[in-house]
């Protein structure tokens, strides 16, 4: 769509014969994602677990006899990061913009927010 027209646009279009940009970030986003969530998932499942969450005392008793608590956290904490950065790589990779002129709202009665000029005659 036009900006001066539409709502969302989309970046401009690569020169033809070449991969749009688009999909190598998309690829690395997905990428990313998947990763992120797979090594969260392969430290939680080291994560210990055998005594009841609401035996505070026991839970705890088998959390500090880990051997590989810190490890164990740390994957958890990489992997979260690397979700994080699929979300960003994604997010630039999309390339949205809102036109300013999409955000009209007079028709509930608002003209101008900066000044709050609203001159209705009810």
């Amino acid at each position: 769509m036009d900006p001066a027209d539409g709502i969302i646009r989309q970046a401009p279009e690569s020169e033809p014969g070449s991969s749009p940009p688009i999909r190598s970030s998309l690829r690395m986003a997905a990428t990313l994602l998947c990763a992120g969530v797979l090594v969260s998932l392969l430290a939680g499942i080291f994560h210990p677990g055998a005594a009841s969450a609401n035996d505070h005392v026991a839970a705890f008793s088998e959390y500090a006899n880990s051997a590989a608590w810190t490890g164990i956290h740390l994957g958890q904490f990489v992997g979260m990061a690397i979700l994080v950065a699929g979300l960003l790589v994604l997010f630039v990779a999309l390339d949205l913009h809102v036109a300013s002129n999409s955000l009209d709202i007079t028709p509930c009665g608002i003209d101008h927010i900066n000044g709050w000029t609203n001159e209705r005659s009810d």
